[in-house]
């Protein structure tokens, strides 16, 4: 029996699984193996080291893994701690190890249940990237009812666009629509005026999945983008295609995507603000 030494937990550095996310997995012997082989030097060792850290032999890792033998709650807990994943991923971790571990198929079926809820909050965008919402229902449908009144709001955050002037000429709009759009910002607090010129207030908002304006919101800027293709930008990117794929892809592409979302936002939002770009994703069985 070899006891856990804190030098072996810090070892093994936080690697994301190769399918982009724990939540993409299903099988929690999939994830380890996964989480193994993101390790520097293909995972050479990790073994070892992991059986180390949960109290156990190397064997009996490979008995789980590629058998029917399974962790104990306790060698679980200390595999996620091993592995470095946080208090969230942890917690569905140790859900994939229960359900695995159930002895009955109501029971399988509660831990499913439970495993499924976990992954609906994570694909929430508005946890992942903490956006906040500010507008009323009635301001919400004005905003999301045309294109021009969110690129009007984020053109604010760029200083070399806050005279109604270089709005209208950026964005191509009519001198009534740019006063339009700002008379509403000001009013709901997402922009301040400042002399003449007008700064952002709250820079991002969000919509939650089953709001009934999330149609119109995606609507409003994939004609947007459909407008776009036709100015040939050499920075501008447009990829549009349908392949057919395994069912057990479509969870992981789809998270990978998200990943990629959280990624670029990672990027963007300590950036200065310098050009408006349109970001539109689809991923979707037709």
């Amino acid at each position: 029996m070899v006891s856990r030494s804190p030098r072996i937990a810090k070892q093994t550095k936080r690697v994301a699984p190769a399918a982009g996310g724990i939540y993409a997995f299903t099988d929690y012997k999939a994830l380890i193996l996964s989480l193994i082989e993101a390790q520097p030097n293909g995972g050479r060792g990790v073994r070892g080291r992991l059986a180390a850290a949960i109290r156990c032999q190397v064997a009996f890792i490979s008995h789980v893994l590629a058998g029917n033998y399974h962790f104990s709650a306790e060698q679980a807990e200390a595999c996620a701690r091993f592995f470095g994943l946080g208090k969230e991923e942890a917690e569905f971790f140790l859900l994939l190890v229960s359900e695995n571990r159930a002895g009955t198929p109501e029971l399988r079926g509660l831990f499913q249940k439970m495993i499924d809820e976990r992954k609906k909050q994570h694909r929430q965008l508005q946890t992942r990237t903490k956006i906040e919402q500010t507008l009323g229902r009635e301001e919400q449908a004005t905003y999301y009812s045309h294109w021009y009144y969110a690129a009007v709001h984020m053109l604010l955050t760029i200083p070399a666009y806050r005279a109604p002037e270089e709005i209208r000429r950026r964005l191509k709009l009519s001198p009534k629509v740019v006063n339009q759009v700002l008379k509403f910002l000001l009013r709901t607090g997402l922009a301040r005026q400042e002399g003449n010129l007008y700064v952002p207030g709250n820079a991002l908002l969000h919509l939650e999945p089953d709001s009934p304006l999330i149609a119109r919101h995606h609507a409003n800027w994939r004609m947007a983008a459909a407008q776009a293709l036709g100015d040939e930008s050499p920075h501008d990117l447009h990829y549009s295609g349908v392949v057919s794929c395994a069912a057990e892809d479509l969870p992981v592409v789809r998270e990978r995507i998200a990943k990629c979302l959280e990624d670029c936002m990672a990027v963007i939002k300590p950036s200065p603000a310098e050009r408006l770009v349109g970001l539109c994703l689809d991923w979707f069985e037709v």
